[in-house]
C-alpha cells in the first residue's frame, strides 16, 4: 500500500521515519517535525523532515528542515525540541552526531527559523552543548527544552555506565549559553519495581500540570529499544523527584514520543509506530515508519500515571454510523458481527459485561481470518492483545490493565497497517497490522455480555 492511504496517521510519502520531533504549534498549525532518512526505507543519514497541520487530522508536507550537512552533524540531525524563542520565532535543538573510530560523537545543536517555519538556520555557535568531561555517561542525546521563572532549562538523556539511565539539566538565560546543572534523574532514584529500565534513558519529555509532574522517557538498552515509561513525580531544586512509574503504551509498536503544550493549555504527544514487516517487504515497499495519531496527556492527583485519551479533533471526524442498542454478546460458540468496511475507521465499543468472564473482540477480514485478536478477562482484570495472526515480526499477545470488572469502553483506530487501542481508564496499546480489518466479531464466554455502546467514524 502507499503511504498516503492513511487517514488518521502523518508521514512522507517515501522512506524511512522514527522519533517526533520538535513538537510546537505556531500561529494557527501544529508542526511536528522527525526523524527522516528520505534516500532509503532503512535507518541512516537522519534528516528532519516536517509536517503541519491546522486541525490534526489533515497533513501538509513541508520541505526538509534539517541536513547533516555540517562537520558536527555530518552522521546524523538526531531527535530534540523546538520552542518559541521570545523573538517572533522558534529555535530548535537537536542531537548532533558524527562518527569517528566507531564511536558516536554526539552534541547539543541549535537552529533558528521563522513565519512558516520551512527555512533553518543552524547558530553560528554550534554546538551549543556538549557533554560533561567528568561522568562516563552512555549516550548523549535528545535535548527538552522549557521556560522556568528566571530562564530557561533543558534536560538531555543519557546513561551512567555501570548504573543505568540519567536525565542531564543545562541552564540558560538566553537559550544559546547554557550551563551544566548536574543530575536531574538516575535510575538511583527511582522506587523499585518489576521494569527493566535500561542502560540509557532517551528522549526525555517533562510534563508540568496543576496536578502534578510526570517524565516520559524511553528505554533503551544495548541498542534494544524496549518500551516507554510515564514517571510521576516532583520538581524541586532542579531535581525531579519521582513517587511511581508505568509503561505508558502496551502495545509492540510505540516507542520515543515526543510531547507540547498547544496554546488551550493541552499537553498533546506523538510517537513513533514501528514497523513490524520483514526487511524485504519494507524495501519493496519503499517507506517505514508512522507517527502515531494525536493523543492528549492528563494527570489525575490519586493516580501515579499519565492518562491517554485520543485528541477531540479525531473522535468527533466524519459522521458517526452505529446500530439500535443493547445488542448482545453470545456465548456458547455463537458471535456478534459488526461490519466495519476496509476502509480507516475510528470505532468506539461500550460493553457491560454481565456474568460472562471474558469477552473476545476480533478484528477480521473479508476472508473471516482474525488480524487482531482482543481479550477482556473480567477477572484478571486485564485487557488481552494478540496480532499474531498479522506478523511475521515480534509475536504474542500483551496485556493492559483494566480496573473495572462490570464495563469495558474502548476506542479503536484503525488505519490501513496500524491499529491503535484506548480504554476509558486512558491507557493505549500500539499495534501494527497488516491485514486489513473489515469487521468486529464478538463473542463472550461462560455467560452473555451487552454490547451497550457502538460508533463508527
Amino acid at each position: 500500500m502507499s503511504p498516503d492511504e492513511f487517514r488518521f496517521h502523518a508521514r512522507p510519502t517515501s522512506g524511512w521515519i522514527n522519533d517526533p520531533n520538535g513538537l510546537i504549534q505556531y500561529g494557527d498549525r501544529y508542526h511536528v517535525f522527525f526523524q527522516y532518512n528520505p534516500e532509503s526505507p532503512r535507518w541512516g543519514s537522519i534528516h528532519w523532515g516536517h509536517q503541519s497541520s491546522a486541525d490534526l487530522e489533515s497533513w501538509r508536507e513541508h520541505p526538509i528542515a534539517l541536513f547533516p550537512d555540517q562537520e558536527y552533524d555530518a552522521d546524523g540531525c538526531w531527535s530534540g525540541c523546538a520552542v518559541e524563542s521570545g523573538t517572533g520565532g522558534v529555535i530548535a535543538f537537536y542531537t548532533g552526531v558524527r562518527q569517528t573510530d566507531a564511536q558516536w560523537v554526539q552534541s547539543i545543536c541549535a537552529a533558528t527559523s521563522e513565519g512558516d517555519l520551512d527555512d533553518w538556520v543552524k547558530v553560528p555557535s554550534n554546538p551549543v552543548v556538549m557533554p560533561p568531561a567528568d561522568l562516563q555517561l552512555v549516550g548523549f542525546r535528545d535535548p527538552f527544552v522549557w521556560r522556568t521563572a528566571v530562564g530557561w532549562s533543558m534536560i538531555v538523556g543519557s546513561g551512567l555506565q555501570g548504573h543505568g539511565g540519567c536525565i542531564l539539566r543545562y541552564d540558560s538565560e538566553d537559550l544559546l549559553d547554557w550551563q551544566f546543572g548536574g543530575l536531574f534523574l538516575s535510575e538511583a532514584d527511582l522506587p523499585k519495581g518489576d521494569l527493566w529500565l535500561g542502560t540509557m534513558w532517551e528522549c526525555p519529555q517533562l510534563i508540568v500540570t496543576d496536578n502534578g509532574h510526570a517524565l516520559v522517557l524511553s528505554i533503551h538498552d544495548a541498542d534494544r529499544l524496549l518500551y516507554t515509561v510515564g514517571v510521576v513525580g516532583d520538581l524541586e531544586n532542579g531535581r525531579f523527584l519521582p513517587i511511581g512509574y508505568s509503561v505508558l503504551d502496551h502495545g509492540h509498536d510505540y516507542y520515543a514520543p515526543a510531547v507540547m503544550r498547544d496554546q488551550e493549555g493541552r499537553w498533546l504527544s506523538w510517537g513513533w509506530a514501528q514497523e513490524a514487516r520483514t526487511p524485504s517487504e519494507v524495501d519493496q515497499s519503499g517507506w517505514a515508519g508512522l507517527l502515531t495519531v494525536p493523543r492528549e496527556l492528563a494527570l489525575e492527583p490519586d493516580e501515579l500515571r499519565i492518562r491517554q485519551t485520543l485528541v477531540r479533533e479525531l473522535t468527533d471526524s466524519g459522521m458517526a454510523r452505529g446500530s439500535a442498542l443493547p445488542q448482545v454478546i453470545p456465548h456458547q460458540g455463537a458471535e456478534l458481527d459488526v461490519a466495519v468496511g476496509a476502509e480507516p475507521a475510528l470505532i468506539r465499543l461500550g460493553i457491560a459485561g454481565k456474568r460472562a468472564s471474558q469477552v473476545v473482540i476480533r478484528l477480521i477480514d473479508d476472508e473471516d481470518t482474525a488480524q487482531l485478536v482482543m481479550v477482556w478477562d473480567r477477572y484478571r482484570h486485564c485487557l488481552i492483545v494478540d496480532r499474531e495472526p498479522s506478523t511475521q515480526s515480534i509475536r504474542g499477545a500483551t496485556t493492559m490493565p483494566v480496573d473495572s470488572s462490570d464495563d469495558l469502553d474502548l476506542t479503536i483506530v484503525v488505519d490501513r497497517t496500524i491499529v491503535e487501542i484506548f480504554t476509558g481508564e486512558g491507557r493505549a496499546a500500539t499495534e501494527r497490522v497488516y491485514g486489513v480489518p473489515a469487521a468486529i466479531q464478538l463473542t463472550a464466554m461462560a455467560w452473555p455480555a451487552e454490547l451497550s455502546e457502538l460508533e463508527i467514524r
